[in-house]
């Protein structure tokens, strides 16, 4: 069965869920695309935040030429399973320790670049000044690998979107079973008097009025115009009858013929007169 063809109940309850989903589809893009970008700003800002603190404790390494001190402070890092790599490079912009210790030298920048957090695809990367004062000794570079961060966020996000909006769609359903008869009732009284109409050809029927508004209205229309019908078929009725009883009174046999030459109508003199009845 089309769409176009299901009962009215089932086209309001689809257009209603429909509709919901819609809505609910459109809240969620805009809340996931917010969220989106709140996630890469609270994850520049957390990465902001560990450079800060180990720029600061690495200047006495880099003031002092101690790699040791340097290694030990970016070994910190191992708190931080995201974070791939880190590496301190000195005043002249040549490298000085890294984290790990067995990271390959060639994958990390080969100077330092401008200072500041920013994003390549699915890494974050940061250069942080290590300063003494106004004096800078050296810049920290991390690098905080995202991708599984993202990954975990959106299986959280969508799944947590999904529960909502299957649970929202639910209870749509349940109301709009409720709320959908306020428009269906009255249509399905208006078919079934009609349907009452045309089975029995009774006219004296009339469709219930269910409110003061558009469908009340049209009830209204189509009680007046089942009025009128009833009322012209009684006038017929009963002027057909007139004339019966005109013809069945006539002394003389009357025989109606129409423009085609058929006859269609006899009185019972003729019936007397010819010897076949009027059904025949």
């Amino acid at each position: 069965m089309t769409f176009k063809d299901a009962p009215i109940q089932r086209k309001l309850v689809v257009i209603i869920l429909l509709t919901s989903m819609a809505a609910l589809l459109l809240m969620r893009s805009v809340f996931f695309t917010y969220e989106f970008f709140t996630f890469r700003q609270a994850t520049q800002r957390q990465l902001s935040a560990v450079g800060k603190v180990i720029a600061a404790n690495s200047s006495a390494a880099l003031a002092f030429v101690n790699v040791d001190d340097a290694r030990e402070i970016l070994g910190a890092l191992k708190a931080e399973p995201h974070l791939t790599a880190a590496a301190l490079y000195d005043r002249n912009g040549l490298l000085f320790a890294k984290f790990p210790a067995d990271f390959a030298a060639d994958a990390l920048p080969r100077a330092p670049e401008k200072s500041g957090y920013r994003f390549q695809h699915s890494v974050l990367v940061g250069f942080e000044p290590v300063m003494q004062g106004d004096r800078r000794l050296g810049t920290l570079y991390l690098r905080l690998d995202t991708g599984t961060m993202m990954a975990e966020w959106l299986r959280t996000s969508i799944g947590l979107g999904l529960m909502v909006i299957v649970v929202a769609l639910a209870f749509s359903y349940v109301i709009s079973k409720q709320l959908q008869k306020r428009i269906s009732r009255p249509i399905l009284a208006l078919a079934e008097t009609a349907r009452a109409i045309s089975s029995r050809r009774d006219y004296s029927v009339r469709a219930p009025k269910l409110g003061q508004d558009e469908f009340g209205l049209l009830t209204d229309a189509f009680n007046q115009m089942l009025s009128r019908i009833h009322e012209q078929n009684q006038a017929v009725s009963e002027s057909e009858a007139r004339v019966r009883a005109v013809l069945d009174s006539a002394l003389s046999a009357v025989v109606v013929i129409d423009a085609a030459g058929v006859v269609i109508d006899w009185n019972s003199r003729a019936q007397s007169m010819f010897g076949w009845l009027r059904g025949e």
